[in-house]
């Protein structure tokens, strides 16, 4: 049986952990809280503290390390570039140099572009947008550094959640016109979205990439965050009319790029990869719909927080 740590306990890394472990795998987690469920497997450690990572590292000898560790809280990053920067790369520092020979993926971000263009392939210049996508930018150079490191860089990650995880943009907005309340969004900021069953998926692939791979995932349809709000009104039968367009500068999303889509060129050329797809926004909406009857006898741990991504 393969092992795996996934260092971070927010919404991707558990939903990454419990996708190892339906994968056959033994996946632990590595965080400073302890995520919730008695069955979690939970390792104490601090990104910057070497000797937990390395007392860790030794007990479970993971076949496998995936970082989705550190702030991903973009407005949080900006006002506070230089934590952002050092918790980011140190971790990623530190897990390369204490790694052995496990496969390290670092799961990254669009932000490091600069979104003038209208999509960006594996092969274009990074050009980081923000705070958050410096500190993610130092640490794919170290990852991708390492003798058996790969980057999945991967756009606005989506889906169901229970209210311990900051809200992601569709939890938000459904949360919100669930409630009767209005949502801005705004219909100048273009994102690629990506269920994250998919982004799960593409993780457990990584496995068996190259040394140095660098894939990107996104949806393969742009969509602009009004015209995505919209889509999720009609997708659940709620009132559209609550949904309001806006400028990305008059809203929190004004330190993204405007336009920072991704495309893969690669994913292609991997073996690991074959048959694997990322759904449009409306085929994920379909997805969550179809979960939702179940999602209703959770509804206490799915009640709304403040908070977007």
């Amino acid at each position: 049986m393969k092992r795996a740590l996934v260092i971070g306990s927010g919404y991707l890394g558990s939903a990454i952990r419990r996708g190892f472990t339906a994968a056959g795998m033994f996946a632990a987690t590595g965080s400073r809280s302890r995520p919730p469920g008695d069955d979690v497997a939970w390792h104490h450690l601090d990104v910057l503290d070497r000797e937990p990572i390395d007392v860790v590292l030794c007990a479970l000898q993971p076949d496998v390390i995936v970082l989705v560790h550190g702030p991903s809280d973009i407005t949080w990053c900006e006002a506070h570039p230089d934590d952002a920067m050092r918790v980011h790369l140190s971790g990623a520092v530190n897990v390369a140099q204490l790694a052995g020979g496990a496969r390290i993926i670092l799961v990254s971000t669009d932000n490091v572009f600069p979104g003038a263009d209208f999509s960006y392939p594996e092969s274009a210049p990074i050009a980081p947008y923000n705070a958050y996508a410096r500190a993610k930018a130092a640490a794919e150079s170290v990852i991708l550094s390492a003798s058996n490191g790969a980057v999945l860089r991967t756009s606005l990650v989506y889906g169901w959640q229970r209210d311990r995880y900051r809200q992601n943009f569709f939890a938000a907005c459904h949360a919100a016109l669930s409630g009767g309340r209005p949502f801005a969004a705004p219909s100048d900021h273009w994102v690629t979205p990506v269920l994250v069953d998919d982004l799960v998926d593409a993780t457990i692939r990584m496995l068996n990439a190259p040394r140095a791979a660098l894939v990107h995932v996104g949806s393969p349809r742009p969509v602009s965050r009004y015209d995505w709000a919209c889509a999720i009104a009609d997708a659940f039968a709620l009132d559209r009319d609550l949904v309001s367009g806006a400028s990305k500068e008059a809203t929190i999303y004004r330190c993204r790029p405007p336009r920072a889509c991704l495309r893969s060129e690669r994913i292609g050329e991997l073996t690991s990869f074959d048959g694997f797809f990322v759904r449009d926004f409306e085929a994920g909406l379909d997805a969550l719909r179809s979960q939702y009857i179940n999602l209703t006898e959770l509804a206490s741990d799915l009640r709304p927080i403040h908070g977007s991504h």
